[in-house]
């Protein structure tokens, strides 16, 4: 036992209990959780930005782990344009315009970029569409916007309204917005 070196002993001791403490420290400060009221107002600022500064949010759907295809379809109505957007998770776009299902529109094609659609895919998928959201079909001569999202070639829910009042109108305006920005050319 003489040869024991108390020093390296006690010294090592020293670092792995420090270590120990280091660890303990650091897993005692995680966030606590959001609070329905923060969750809420941090939802009216994603929806506000079109979803600028959003984290991913997974899974996006109970059926689609990752939407890889986002829809919206605005259907006809007083002063209303008629077409469907879709956007794929590579970055390209297609629009038709006339309403939905018409035959013979001309179909237009662009460049959106894969950050703007995952930027829209995560905003579509925070407002929890595919579990707050639904379909009524609009009255006649009513217009209506539709909302699609899915993956693997499956659409995950198609709604015209859901979660809070207005989400899904919201999330209609920041597709519509696409529309507008986008360099179409004819396909």
């Amino acid at each position: 036992m003489s040869n024991i070196r108390w020093p390296h002993v006690v010294a090592g001791s020293l670092v792995i209990a420090g270590a120990a403490l280091v660890g303990l420290l650091v897993h005692s400060f995680e966030p606590e959780p959001l609070s329905e009221r923060q969750r809420a107002a941090s939802k009216q600022k994603y929806l506000a930005n079109c979803g600028d500064g959003m984290f991913d949010v997974a899974p996006q759907s109970v059926m689609c782990p990752v939407f890889d295809t986002v829809s919206f379809e605005s259907w006809p109505c007083a002063g209303c344009d008629a077409y469907v957007l879709t956007l794929r998770a590579d970055g390209r776009a297609t629009l038709s315009e006339g309403a939905p299902g018409e035959s013979g529109a001309p179909e237009l094609a662009a460049d959106v970029g894969e950050a703007e659609f995952r930027r829209l895919a995560n905003l579509v998928a925070a407002m929890q569409f595919d579990r707050l959201g639904g379909f009524v079909a609009p009255a006649p001569d009513a217009g209506s916007q539709v909302i699609k999202a899915g993956c693997n070639g499956d659409w995950s829910f198609s709604v015209n309204h859901g979660g809070s009042e207005g989400e899904a109108a919201a999330v209609a305006r920041c597709l519509d917005a696409v529309k507008q920005r986008a360099d179409w050319s004819q396909r």
